[in-house]
Protein backbone atom coordinates (compact mmCIF):
# COMPACT_ATOMS: atom_id res chain seq x y z
CA UNK A 1 0.00 0.00 0.00
CA UNK A 2 2.45 2.36 0.47
CA UNK A 3 4.25 1.82 -2.52
CA UNK A 4 1.52 2.40 -4.30
CA UNK A 5 0.63 5.83 -2.03
CA UNK A 6 4.47 7.16 -3.50
CA UNK A 7 4.26 5.80 -6.78
CA UNK A 8 0.46 7.18 -7.38
CA UNK A 9 2.01 10.71 -5.57
CA UNK A 10 5.15 10.32 -7.89
CA UNK A 11 2.71 10.47 -10.82
CA UNK A 12 0.71 13.23 -9.79
CA UNK A 13 3.54 14.99 -8.97
CA UNK A 14 5.33 14.74 -12.28
CA UNK A 15 2.29 15.59 -14.18
CA UNK A 16 1.01 18.47 -12.32
CA UNK A 17 4.23 20.07 -11.98
CA UNK A 18 5.04 22.51 -14.72
CA UNK A 19 8.92 23.68 -15.33
CA UNK A 20 9.31 27.03 -16.07
CA UNK A 21 10.13 28.21 -19.61
CA UNK A 22 10.21 31.03 -21.90
CA UNK A 23 8.39 32.18 -24.21
CA UNK A 24 9.66 31.97 -27.96
CA UNK A 25 10.64 34.84 -30.50
CA UNK A 26 11.51 38.54 -29.33
CA UNK A 27 14.17 38.69 -27.40
CA UNK A 28 13.55 36.02 -25.27
CA UNK A 29 16.45 33.35 -24.34
CA UNK A 30 15.93 29.73 -25.39
CA UNK A 31 15.77 28.58 -21.06
CA UNK A 32 15.90 30.67 -18.24
CA UNK A 33 19.23 31.18 -16.45
CA UNK A 34 21.14 33.67 -13.96
CA UNK A 35 21.54 37.04 -15.31
CA UNK A 36 23.81 38.84 -12.23
CA UNK A 37 24.15 41.92 -13.70
CA UNK A 38 20.70 43.63 -14.26
CA UNK A 39 20.08 47.28 -14.46
CA UNK A 40 16.58 46.63 -14.16
CA UNK A 41 14.00 43.28 -13.61
CA UNK A 42 16.61 42.31 -10.59
CA UNK A 43 13.41 40.43 -9.44
CA UNK A 44 14.31 37.78 -12.26
CA UNK A 45 18.09 37.91 -11.96
CA UNK A 46 18.04 34.45 -10.89
CA UNK A 47 16.30 32.85 -13.49
CA UNK A 48 15.42 35.12 -16.50
CA UNK A 49 14.58 34.72 -19.74
CA UNK A 50 15.99 38.37 -20.90
CA UNK A 51 19.54 39.19 -21.32
CA UNK A 52 21.24 42.09 -18.79
CA UNK A 53 22.19 43.69 -21.55
CA UNK A 54 18.37 43.97 -22.49
CA UNK A 55 17.32 46.05 -19.29
CA UNK A 56 19.55 48.56 -19.96
CA UNK A 57 17.03 50.49 -21.97
CA UNK A 58 15.03 50.40 -18.61
CA UNK A 59 17.39 51.49 -16.63
CA UNK A 60 17.32 55.26 -17.14
CA UNK A 61 14.17 57.29 -16.48
CA UNK A 62 12.58 58.79 -18.34
CA UNK A 63 11.98 55.59 -20.91
CA UNK A 64 11.46 56.24 -24.92
CA UNK A 65 11.99 53.06 -26.01
CA UNK A 66 12.56 49.14 -25.38
CA UNK A 67 13.41 47.54 -28.68
CA UNK A 68 11.62 49.13 -31.31
CA UNK A 69 8.85 50.08 -29.12
CA UNK A 70 8.04 54.25 -28.39
CA UNK A 71 6.74 54.17 -25.18
CA UNK A 72 6.24 58.20 -25.12
CA UNK A 73 3.66 57.91 -28.22
CA UNK A 74 1.35 60.29 -26.39
CA UNK A 75 3.80 62.21 -24.56
CA UNK A 76 6.68 60.74 -21.79
CA UNK A 77 4.97 58.47 -18.93
CA UNK A 78 4.70 60.06 -15.94
CA UNK A 79 7.39 58.02 -13.23
CA UNK A 80 4.53 56.50 -11.60
CA UNK A 81 3.12 55.10 -14.94
CA UNK A 82 6.87 54.32 -16.03
CA UNK A 83 7.27 52.32 -13.07
CA UNK A 84 4.05 49.87 -13.68
CA UNK A 85 5.14 49.72 -17.44
CA UNK A 86 8.41 48.62 -16.36
CA UNK A 87 7.05 46.17 -13.75
CA UNK A 88 4.82 44.46 -16.70
CA UNK A 89 7.91 44.56 -19.72
CA UNK A 90 10.20 43.05 -17.29
CA UNK A 91 7.45 40.01 -16.10
CA UNK A 92 6.88 39.73 -20.04
CA UNK A 93 10.74 39.68 -20.80
CA UNK A 94 12.33 38.59 -18.13
CA UNK A 95 10.03 35.92 -16.09
CA UNK A 96 10.27 32.18 -16.53
CA UNK A 97 6.44 32.23 -15.42
CA UNK A 98 5.09 34.32 -18.23
CA UNK A 99 5.08 30.77 -20.23
CA UNK A 100 2.51 29.38 -18.46
CA UNK A 101 0.14 31.56 -20.34
CA UNK A 102 1.67 31.39 -23.45
CA UNK A 103 -0.70 32.62 -26.21
CA UNK A 104 -1.76 29.39 -28.40
CA UNK A 105 -1.14 31.56 -31.81
CA UNK A 106 1.38 33.56 -31.36
CA UNK A 107 4.19 32.46 -28.86
CA UNK A 108 6.04 35.53 -28.01
CA UNK A 109 2.77 36.61 -26.69
CA UNK A 110 0.94 35.81 -23.59
CA UNK A 111 -2.59 36.28 -22.49
CA UNK A 112 -5.15 35.35 -19.82
CA UNK A 113 -2.53 36.32 -17.02
CA UNK A 114 -4.45 36.25 -13.36
CA UNK A 115 -3.97 39.83 -11.69
CA UNK A 116 -4.59 40.81 -8.62
CA UNK A 117 -7.18 43.63 -8.46
CA UNK A 118 -5.57 45.43 -6.24
CA UNK A 119 -2.49 45.50 -8.69
CA UNK A 120 -5.19 46.70 -11.54
CA UNK A 121 -6.30 49.26 -9.11
CA UNK A 122 -2.84 50.97 -8.36
CA UNK A 123 -1.91 50.98 -12.05
CA UNK A 124 -4.83 52.42 -13.08
CA UNK A 125 -4.00 55.00 -10.61
CA UNK A 126 -0.42 55.51 -11.47
CA UNK A 127 -1.22 56.21 -15.32
CA UNK A 128 -4.96 57.32 -15.39
CA UNK A 129 -3.81 60.94 -16.10
CA UNK A 130 -1.24 59.84 -19.19
CA UNK A 131 -2.48 59.18 -22.47
CA UNK A 132 -2.39 55.97 -24.65
CA UNK A 133 -3.64 55.15 -28.34
CA UNK A 134 -3.96 51.70 -28.11
CA UNK A 135 -6.17 49.07 -25.72
CA UNK A 136 -3.48 46.18 -26.63
CA UNK A 137 -0.05 46.69 -26.28
CA UNK A 138 0.84 43.96 -28.69
CA UNK A 139 -1.78 44.26 -31.09
CA UNK A 140 -3.21 47.58 -31.66
CA UNK A 141 -0.47 49.00 -33.04
CA UNK A 142 0.57 50.51 -36.49
CA UNK A 143 4.26 49.24 -37.43
CA UNK A 144 6.42 51.12 -40.05
CA UNK A 145 8.92 48.99 -42.50
CA UNK A 146 11.58 49.86 -39.96
CA UNK A 147 9.58 47.65 -36.80
CA UNK A 148 8.99 50.81 -35.06
CA UNK A 149 5.39 51.76 -33.28
CA UNK A 150 2.93 54.18 -34.21
CA UNK A 151 -0.80 55.26 -33.10
CA UNK A 152 -3.56 54.39 -35.46
CA UNK A 153 -5.86 56.52 -33.53
CA UNK A 154 -5.96 59.09 -31.59
CA UNK A 155 -4.46 59.51 -28.14
CA UNK A 156 -6.83 59.53 -25.04
CA UNK A 157 -6.41 59.65 -21.47
CA UNK A 158 -5.70 55.96 -19.57
CA UNK A 159 -9.12 56.78 -17.56
CA UNK A 160 -10.75 57.20 -21.00
CA UNK A 161 -10.24 53.35 -22.04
Amino acid sequence: MLRFAVTLFAVITSSTCQNYGCLEGGTHKLEPSPEPNMHECTLYSKSSCCYADFTEQLAHSPVIKVNNSYWNRCGQLSKSCEDFTKKIECFYQCSPHAAHWIHPNYTAAIRSVPLCQSFCEDWYEACKDDSICVRNWLTDWEWDESGENHCKNKCIPYSKV
